[in-house]
């Protein structure tokens, strides 16, 4: 049987992004045990970044395996 306790997410170290402020710091786990959570420290963040419309083009399919040779029966 799963057991599920509770969980607690802090964000901390806002900082100003194109006028926006974004957290810097994330950390997430377990409520009961700190050792156990998970962080994240953003060193750099940018916004509004020009992308190329070739950005958002599907990927090309793969090409499919060639089939495997079938033995000539004797």
């Amino acid at each position: 049987m799963a057991r599920y306790g509770e969980s607690v997410t802090a964000l901390g170290s806002y900082k100003p992004v194109n006028g926006v402020m974004y957290p810097f710091f994330i950390e997430s786990g377990p409520k009961n045990n700190p050792d156990q959570r998970g962080k994240i420290t953003v060193t750099r963040m940018e916004a509004n970044v020009p992308i190329e419309d070739s950005e958002f083009k599907m990927p090309a399919a793969p090409a499919a395996a060639p089939a495997a040779a079938k033995p000539t029966p004797k």
